[in-house]
Parts: structure tokens; C-alpha cells; sequence
């Protein structure tokens, strides 16, 4: 989920950059309020942490509701598979998704709140309208990237809680998707606590690096998991789009990253 990091100077890595999120030009050029500039690092410091939590909760508790259900079922045949994926929602799911949709829920407030920061600081150093200033800014376009992402993932999870269906195929393609953010977690959580973490910038080049190949070889198996289970299997409409929807971002944010990196050195 979400963009990847990249450790540089200039822009954010992961969710924040490394004066605490956002872009170094708006830190030095606009006058920011001491005040304003630690109320985004201490947003970005919760939503952070709230991701690593959520991450390894996902991780091994989806792994293992599925890993149980399939022990269930041994031995295994195509039709007892089936029988897994089509299933209805266990109370081990539902306990799952809700915790998921409060991660997300809040994180969409931290993300709102930093996009407002953001905007508020832009119209007070003179920018020329609003869509210039996320023209240019990288950081904001991630933080938009991560409010679509959340609300594509929260109708996912409403809806199937709501209806009791669904939940193998999200979790299995949630549990993918969480692999690779520990590098992503590990970079933002250094800059933020530069003393505690005492990482290097040639091991934050290799997390950066680890991060972007886990991203994109996750995101090109959650692809070929989309079109040949989710699309087949799935109860529920809003699974499939949703699921869409964020694969599409995930390309997208690679591109987005990949350009913003062009003009950007990193850390050698």
C-alpha cells in the first residue's frame, strides 16, 4: 500500500520527508511556524507507527487465519480451495477489518491534516492557486495518493463486513501488500528519531532499495492475483473494483516516484 519511499535529501521518504514530512522547499522557503512544522512531525510520527502496527498485525494475523483455515481443509483439493475463498467472513476476520478500517479512518484525518497544513502554509508564501502548489510538491501528491488508496480500502472492508463475504481474498491480497512497507517504516521512522534509529545513509539507500523491488514485485503479483482469483471468485463487486483501483495507484505512485526521483540526488 501507499507509495514508495525513496531516501533522499530532497523529498519525503515514505510518509515523511527529513525535516518531518513534507518538501525541504516549503520547510526553508516559506517561513514555517516552528509550531506548524512539529505538529506535522508529531502526525507523522502516530500515523507511522500506527502503519508498523498495522502491518504486523495484517501480516501474521492474516497469514495465519488463512494458514488455519487451510489446515482445516487438508488434505487439500481444488474444490475445498474454493470452498476458502468463497467462504463467509470468520469472527477472526471481522475483528481483522475492523481494526483495518480504524487505521485507515484515522490515517485519513492525519492525511487531511497534513494536506491542510500544507495548503495553508502555500497560500501564506504567495503561491499562485492551490493546484500549482501540488503541482509542485511531491509530498503532497503522495499524501493525496495515500487518501485515495485509504478510501478505496475502507469501502473494500465496509462492504465486506457488511455483507459477511470476501474476507480470504481481501486478506490474502492485503497480507501481499503489507510485505513490503517494513523497509518503507524503518526509513520514515529514522528521519523522524534521527538519534534512536542511528541509521546511515548507505542503509537507508538499501532500505529505499529493498522497498522498491518488495513494491513492485508484490504489486505485479496482487495484478495476476486480481485477474485470475479475485475476478473469478469474488461475491462482491465493490471487492474486485476496489482492488482495481488500488493496483492502479500503486503503478501509478511508482511512476510518480520514479520521476520525482529524476530531479532529486540521493544519498550516497
Amino acid at each position: 500500500q501507499g507509495y514508495p519511499a525513496m531516501a533522499s535529501g530532497g523529498v519525503g521518504a515514505g510518509r515523511a520527508g527529513v525535516n518531518g514530512g513534507g518538501d525541504v522547499s516549503m520547510r526553508t522557503d516559506t517561513g514555517t511556524d516552528a509550531a506548524v512544522v512539529m505538529s506535522d512531525r508529531n502526525l507523522t510520527a502516530v500515523s507511522t507507527i500506527f502503519s508498523a502496527l498495522h502491518t504486523v498485525v495484517i501480516i501474521f494475523a492474516g497469514f495465519a487465519s488463512v494458514l488455519s483455515d487451510l489446515l482445516h481443509r487438508f488434505p487439500w483439493t481444488f474444490t475445498g480451495l474454493e470452498s476458502l475463498i468463497t467462504q463467509k467472513n470468520s469472527d477472526l476476520n471481522s475483528c481483522l477489518f475492523k481494526f483495518s478500517v480504524l487505521y485507515y479512518a484515522t490515517d485519513c484525518l492525519l492525511v487531511v491534516n497534513r494536506i491542510y497544513n500544507y495548503t495553508k502554509r502555500a497560500r501564506k508564501s504567495g503561491e499562485k492557486g492551490i493546484m500549482l502548489a501540488i503541482m509542485n510538491s511531491w509530498s503532497i501528491q503522495r499524501d493525496f495518493g495515500f487518501l485515495l488508496h485509504h478510501i478505496l480500502c475502507l469501502w473494500g472492508l465496509i462492504e465486506s463486513l457488511r455483507s459477511g463475504r470476501d474476507a480470504c481474498l481481501i486478506l490474502i491480497g492485503f497480507a501481499v501488500g503489507e510485505i513490503s512497507n517494513p523497509p518503507r517504516i524503518m526509513i520514515t521512522l529514522s528521519n523522524l528519531f534521527p538519534a534512536a534509529m542511528k541509521e546511515t545513509r548507505k542503509r537507508k539507500n538499501s532500505l529505499a532499495s529493498a522497498h522498491l523491488l518488495l513494491f513492485m514485485a508484490t504489486r505485479v503479483i496482487l495484478a495476476k492475483y486480481i485477474v485470475s482469483v479475485v475476478r473469478v471468485y469474488m461475491s462482491l463487486t465493490s471487492t474486485l473494483l476496489s482492488a482495481l483501483g488500488i493496483i492502479l495507484l500503486s503503478f501509478l505512485a511508482v511512476l510518480i516516484t520514479s520521476k520525482a526521483s529524476t530531479s532529486q540526488t540521493f544519498i550516497v
